[in-house]
């Protein structure tokens, strides 16, 4: 995403410019929720979007928020990893929980991870990536001048039966 905003911030007549040591210390003080939100927000005035696009755009955003909740809770979860019964030596299965303090105190909720979970999330989470990428790059074309394709032309948005709702996926390929 970082790369996205720099990119978009990249004067339209420069195809290639070296990292911007001030932008980077800019990005270095933010969380992902700003950096998404600026992305997006850029994205879309740079990219003059109609309302299909629009809608690709909200939809993505709404991933992404997926994936920063998804990143903080497995980076900030208290997670038991080869914990056993004495009694038994029995392995227990890896968990993770969280401590929320809330008005009334604290909060301990437990996170539902396994392995597959996991494996799925990354696998999905590569996909988002590279949806990501397509985003940005159609954006920036429009934005030095190239209007001949819009997000829409390459992306849709389509009902999923997951909590998310809604999903993005290359036009002209099959939902998952």
């Amino acid at each position: 995403m970082r790369h996205g905003i720099d990119l978009s911030l990249t004067p339209p007549d420069v195809e290639f410019r070296p990292p911007d040591p001030l932008l980077a210390t800019l990005f270095a003080q933010m969380t992902a929720d700003p950096i998404r939100a600026a992305l997006f927000a850029i994205s879309g005035q740079v990219g003059d979007l109609n309302d299909e696009d629009r809608s690709i755009r909200k939809a993505l955003q709404t991933i992404v928020q997926h994936y920063i909740r998804l990143r903080n809770d497995i980076a900030h979860a208290d997670w038991t990893v080869g914990w056993e019964v004495v009694d038994t030596g029995e392995l227990l299965p890896p968990s993770a929980s969280k401590v929320k303090v809330v008005r009334d105190g604290i909060e301990h909720t437990s996170l539902p991870f396994t392995a597959e979970q996991l494996r799925r999330e990354a696998g999905h989470l590569h996909q988002v990536t590279s949806l990501l990428r397509m985003w940005i790059n159609v954006c920036r074309k429009r934005q030095v001048g190239d209007l001949s394709t819009r997000p829409s032309d390459l992306l849709a948005v389509y009902k999923t039966s997951e909590d998310v709702g809604t999903a993005v996926r290359v036009r002209d390929t099959p939902p998952e």
